[in-house]
């Protein structure tokens, strides 16, 4: 392992926030930063983030200010990130790529501009233009390629180091669960050591709703719906991860600030002017997306479930049954008339 990483020290000597490290800042950020903690950090930690960055895309080596070296220092707060690629490749994490990873690295037009200069006709669809110009390439135009190209792979190591941190992998990737390693371990060692960090997230995600409850809370947090269902669909647990999804439509739909119809139509109007689409509403299309796929899967007693489960803890103005007939609609049609539903909890407000 690497030992001698003077700039890592550096970062904690001078730092006087130390919650300013790791996948942005403690309180903000894309990547979670809840998921580590200033005790977390050692002379390893860069690496590990450079790794599970180089997991999610290919890194390729080409200058200080290009997306990969901009990603590592204002994201993951990497201060020197282009000296840690280099760090990597020396210590025999990344390897130089091979020629397929190179093609797949490139878009379809990149590759007909390439199949072009050499002279190779190419079609159909990436998959197909990548094989075809693998086998018709020149050696000599293969190892042109191949020495042009700045784009490194995870090696064999690489690939054995970021086996060895898959629970910090994994609650990095669910930054929106807010639980950190330091969760994970405390919950393993007063339960079970056994336990996967995914039965760990359950349950703690469980308690704290339960948690809510017990204090009063009359609040049904829909980022800890949305955690559980996306936690269920890992798990495989498709019915389950559909009670969720169903329980966040009811949430979305009885959301309170909708005062009044002129309100929601500049909402709605807001909506479709930044992204388009003429299907965006209160309803997150991602979601309906979901249940429509899933149809077949959904039966009354799960809609049923997971009206309760909302009701318990929030105030809802949708009965049971209108709510059935909201997803009925959806099943059956594939969209929701929003005003009719929002109308009805309106005028109860």
């Amino acid at each position: 392992m690497v030992n001698n990483m003077g700039f890592i020290k550096d970062l904690l000597e001078n730092n006087d926030k130390k919650r300013i490290i790791g996948y942005g800042h403690k309180d903000e950020g894309m990547f979670g930063s809840l998921s580590i903690y200033s005790e977390d950090f050692n002379e390893q930690y860069a690496e590990k983030v450079a790794i599970f960055l180089n997991k999610m895309k290919r890194a390729e080596l080409k200058d200080s200010n290009d997306d990969y070296m901009s990603t590592l220092k204002f994201w993951y707060t990497i201060p020197y990130p282009h000296e840690l690629h280099l760090l990597l490749i020396k210590e025999g994490f990344y390897i130089k790529s091979d020629l397929n990873n190179i093609l797949n690295a490139k878009t379809i037009p990149q590759l007909k501009e390439l199949a072009n200069e050499l002279n190779i006709i190419i079609k159909g669809k990436k998959e197909d233009l990548v094989n075809q110009l693998e086998n018709q390439m020149s050696d000599s135009s293969k190892n042109e390629l191949l020495n042009k190209s700045r784009l490194y792979i995870l090696s064999d190591k690489g690939i054995s180091y970021l086996n060895q941190y898959s629970d910090f992998i994994t609650l990095a990737e669910h930054y929106l669960w807010k639980i950190s390693q330091k969760d994970v371990d405390e919950y393993r060692r007063n339960n079970n050591p056994s336990l996967s960090v995914y039965e760990i997230a359950e349950a703690i995600l469980l308690e704290r709703i339960s948690h809510s409850l017990s204090i009063g809370l009359n609040n049904y947090s829909s980022s800890t719906c949305h955690c559980l269902a996306s936690l269920y669909d890992e798990l495989g647990k498709n019915r389950e991860s559909l009670k969720y999804y169903l329980g966040l439509l009811l949430l979305d739909i009885n959301m309170t600030h909708f005062q009044n119809e002129e309100f929601y139509e500049t909402y709605v109007s807001a909506i479709k002017d930044a992204y388009g689409n003429e299907s965006y509403g209160v309803l997150p299309p991602g979601i309906i997306k979901v249940i429509i796929d899933n149809k077949h899967s959904i039966d009354n007693d799960l809609i049923q479930e997971a009206y309760q489960s909302v009701k318990n803890c929030s105030k809802i103005y949708l009965t049971d049954s209108e709510f059935s007939n909201m997803i009925s609609d959806l099943i059956e049609n594939e969209k929701v008339d929003e005003k009719k539903y929002l109308k009805l909890i309106m005028d109860r407000l």
